[in-house]
């Protein structure tokens, strides 16, 4: 954990974690403590949350969870951890930033050190790694290759992007990935309603 810290209503202190029991079991968590947020949609406010990461998910709360707080209880947002979850610095002026990046979520928060922003971004990267083990061998046969691609609002447009098919998911880049980090320009989820 990001060790045991004093909490306080308001402002609260940097990486706080309160000593009073969790309303997640412990077994169930691997990291925990204070984080501040960026705003999803508006993209200029910052505000202060605590998450928990568990072994698939992050997810964060107003306050910290605990027995005699039930309204911190229900969690304020959460972001899947996948095969294909995505942890990186941030481009935002904010010191110690990092990013989360999935087909559905891109979370950008920042620690009050980098002693906990390397601390976060380990437990993510492993938890990724593990979401990648529990993924039978078969699930990661895939197929790449450059394709010119239509632009999407305009349809006018063409450009040649490189596309990757795997996990029944097609992502395109600007260039080949060279690092399981490289954030990819687009992605489609390829389901049961799909045509092609």
């Amino acid at each position: 954990f990001c060790g045991a810290r004093a909490e306080r209503r308001g402002r609260r202190p940097a990486g706080a974690a309160s000593m009073s029991a969790p309303a997640v079991p412990q077994s169930s968590i691997i990291l925990e403590g204070w984080l501040t947020k960026k705003a999803l949609r508006s993209g200029r406010n910052w505000k202060r949350r605590y998450f928990m990461l568990k072994n698939d998910a992050m997810v964060y709360y107003d306050e910290r969870p605990n027995a005699t707080n039930n309204k911190a209880f229900k969690p304020l947002g959460l972001v899947e951890i996948s095969v294909d979850t995505v942890v990186r610095s941030a481009p935002v002026q904010k010191q110690h930033a990092f990013e989360v990046v999935t087909n559905r979520h891109h979370l950008v928060v920042h620690a009050d050190s980098k002693h906990e922003a390397e601390q976060w971004r380990e437990a993510l990267k492993s938890a990724v790694n593990a979401a990648r083990a529990r993924v039978p061998p078969t699930k990661f046969e895939k197929k790449e290759g450059w394709l010119v691609k239509r632009a999407v609002r305009s349809g006018r447009n063409w450009k040649k992007r490189f596309f990757i098919l795997k996990n029944a998911r097609l992502s395109y880049f600007e260039a080949p990935p060279t690092e399981t980090a490289d954030h990819p320009r687009g992605m489609i989820e390829i389901g049961p309603r799909t045509q092609v």
